[in-house]
């Protein structure tokens, strides 16, 4: 499983000349509320990314998907950026999917906003997993924040992550913090 960048079993790694300083391997803080999930110190152990630059040329579409425990194969995603709500230990798990408003390429320096595009499209969705329970958002939540791409580099992306929703008022899931991970093609 992969940890972040660099590490063994991750292939050859991220040049962190490349990358911000708020771009840093774990572990990591961030905030995380979601079910039984509410930390505000929440400590990030455990990284994926995916790309389905394979389905989409000039990848549209980005999972990044953080864990305090080292996350499992079976907890990560199938080629559609699903993953499976199964947890196989006792942690959490959570996740935020960045896809394209208008169809071009995302890029470095890019902010998506959370919302519905014209077209329906919820370009920035997440969901917070805890032990096998999870808490995806849902079509009556309302969505807010943005996600700002930080750094995008052949072999790693790093966000800068400010989303919500809220469900009757209430915040539903929150998830705030900076992720950077090594990036997977499907």
């Amino acid at each position: 499983m992969r940890r972040g960048p660099g590490d063994a079993t991750g292939g050859g790694g991220v040049d962190q000349g490349q990358l911000p300083a708020e771009c840093v391997e774990p572990p990591y803080e961030m905030v995380v509320h979601g079910g039984d999930a509410r930390s505000d110190s929440f400590e990030v152990v455990s990284v994926a990314a995916f790309s389905t630059e394979a389905f989409t040329p000039g990848a549209a579409a980005y999972g990044v998907y953080f864990a305090d425990h080292e996350m499992t194969e079976d907890e990560l995603p199938d080629s559609q950026l699903l993953a499976s709500p199964e947890i196989t230990g006792a942690g959490i798990r959570g996740h935020v999917n960045v896809t394209s408003p208008d169809g071009e390429p995302l890029k470095a320096g890019q902010t998506v906003e959370a919302g519905t595009t014209a077209g329906g499209l919820r370009p920035v969705t997440a969901g917070v997993f805890t032990e096998g329970r999870g808490l995806v958002e849902n079509a009556y939540n309302s969505h807010e924040g943005s996600v700002t791409i930080l750094a995008l580099t052949g072999d790693a992306i790093c966000l800068d992550i400010d989303y919500r929703t809220v469900l009757s008022g209430e915040p539903n899931i929150v998830l705030r913090g900076t992720v950077l991970a090594e990036v997977t093609e499907f």
